[in-house]
């Protein structure tokens, strides 16, 4: 039987995948195996969060990331919408700390503390705290929003105006994280890099964190950027930070992608079957 190319490049596809340890693949950048990648898109790591696109029970597509997700002892998993480590049960009791004394409704459902919490002005939020267990201190409401207090003074959440529509503000190792509500009224998973360099407010532009006034020397042009993306990408364009384009995956069919602060990429920046993404991370 004649075989032909592309019975060789399907057959290559379909060898079993040797996988990295945790640890190896955060450190070389690799998007990790798991149940989640037959549901969700945009898949990409940055800074040991795992972010992606993921949909949930009704097909819709939520921003979604799972910090340290190289501590998942078992499977990553898309659980409607929200990355989740399937291993991670550390127990139904909700843990103490001064956040009880402000919240109410609480719970732990898979690795996530979730409660209703008051705010400074007495109006209610629903939040959450993923891998709570990792705190090595108080877990504490600040204002409306479950934290950990043990983080370093100086990723307290900064002011803007995103506060009025962004909830689940938290810092990390210098990133911004909220959800944010777009035009829509979709609430979407954000972040902001390095946005103690914001000189004026931190805005929500259509569910996405920006600084509306970045220093000279860290904002691009308007030009899009050279890679090897461009041969297999079309309708490529930027807008404000963000990089977008239509990229043809394995199969030959195109998906609607983009990449946030496309200029921190130090290498190249290639079409990972249908995604955006820096080759340096």
């Amino acid at each position: 039987m004649k075989i032909t190319l592309f019975a060789l490049v399907l057959g290559a596809l379909s060898l079993p995948t040797v996988l990295l340890s945790g640890e190896l693949a955060q450190a070389q950048g690799r998007v990790p195996e798991g149940s989640y990648l037959r549901t969700c898109r945009n898949v990409r790591i940055d800074r040991g969060t795992l972010f992606a696109t993921c949909a949930d029970r009704r097909g819709r597509l939520h921003e979604t990331y799972l910090q340290r997700y190289w501590l998942c002892r078992g499977d990553i998993e898309n659980d409607n919408g929200m990355l989740r480590c399937a291993d991670h049960r550390p127990g139904d009791r909700a843990p103490e700390g001064s956040y009880r004394r402000t919240c109410w409704n609480v719970r732990t459902d898979r690795g996530t503390l979730f409660a209703t919490c008051e705010d400074r002005r007495g109006r209610h939020h629903e939040t959450y705290l993923q891998q709570y267990w990792l705190c090595r201190g108080d877990i504490e409401n600040d204002d409306g929003r479950l934290r950990c207090a043990d983080q370093r003074p100086d990723d307290r959440t900064p002011e803007g105006s995103y506060r009025s529509t962004c909830r689940n503000i938290r810092t990390d190792r210098g990133t911004l994280y909220a959800e944010c509500m777009d035009r829509g009224g979709r609430f979407r998973a954000t972040h902001l890099e390095g946005f103690r360099t914001c000189r004026g407010d931190i805005e929500n532009d259509n569910g996405m964190l920006r600084c509306a006034e970045r220093r000279p020397d860290d904002r691009p042009d308007d030009r899009a950027p050279e890679g090897s993306y461009r041969s297999t990408c079309r309708n490529i364009r930027t807008d404000r930070d963000t990089l977008y384009a239509e990229c043809m995956d394995r199969q030959g069919r195109h998906h609607e992608t983009y990449l946030e602060r496309y200029w921190l990429c130090r290498g190249d920046i290639e079409n990972d079957d249908g995604r955006l993404r820096c080759s340096d991370r």
